[in-house]
């Protein structure tokens, strides 16, 4: 069997446990899992399929209400070359270091789509020796935790959205393009803005700078959508609020 997709609103537990076990029993390569849950504790995927040996690309979006699916602390996919995770809970070591991808020994591309680390961790280390695509569109500022980078063949790096404001990078002499593109800013044509907005505002712009400061000696291409051209605009030409 080459591929499975489960793609479902309220499935249930044993549903998903079941497609789990199905994928590893037939050496499933492909496995993509697009779920909802309506229970609100916190869900584990079932063990299995972090020792599935033959997946090469698996992508990951379970939604549910008022919790988020935890992942181990540490992944081990011997052939796993493509990574997709949303809305899940990375667990950190008894340090507060999440550090889920550096036994993924193939990996090339990763996507990030508002991941968290669970409790009160605060440091989310993204560290492989083959990735080259890697992209980060990250939660809600409130959420924030650090992210660090260590991806000595990291080619291209996209972030999307509220990117995470505190990073550090190291190793990146083969990174040839970054693509930043804040989340909808449409919130600054209103008349006013409220201290909420305002503050997800400076939080973006912290974002924005903190990641040109980090890929500054690094990367080669730099592309910013319109929307991060407006934040830095508006903060260093304040009359554009009015």
């Amino acid at each position: 069997m080459h591929e499975v997709v489960l793609k479902k609103d309220c499935t249930e537990r044993k549903v998903l446990n079941r497609v789990v076990t199905y994928a590893k029993s037939h050496n499933v390569e492909n496995l993509t899992l697009e779920i909802g849950f309506n229970f609100q504790s916190n869900y584990s995927l079932d063990p299995c399929i972090f020792s599935c040996k033959s997946l090469t690309r698996l992508k990951i979006v379970i939604t549910t209400f008022f919790s988020k699916t935890k992942l181990p602390t540490s992944l081990h996919f011997p052939k796993l070359k493509s990574l997709h995770l949303m809305y899940v809970t990375f667990v950190a070591n008894a340090n507060g270091i999440a550090d889920p991808f550096s036994n993924c020994s193939m990996l090339t591309t990763l996507v990030l789509d508002h991941c968290f680390l669970h409790h009160n961790a605060k440091v989310l280390c993204i560290s492989n020796s083959k990735l080259s695509s890697l992209t980060i569109g990250c939660s809600i500022p409130k959420e924030s935790y650090k992210i660090v980078v260590s991806c000595p063949n990291l080619n291209s790096i996209s972030l999307m959205r509220d990117s995470i404001h505190q990073v550090s990078v190291s190793d990146l002499s083969f990174l040839e393009r970054a693509n930043i593109d804040v989340c909808d800013l449409s919130f600054l044509e209103e008349e006013n803005i409220d201290d909420e907005q305002y503050r997800r505002f400076e939080l973006t712009y912290s974002s924005i700078i903190c990641w040109l400061h980090a890929l500054a000696n690094y990367v080669k291409i730099l592309i910013l959508s319109s929307t991060t051209l407006k934040v830095n605009s508006c903060i260093l030409y304040p009359s554009l609020f009015a």
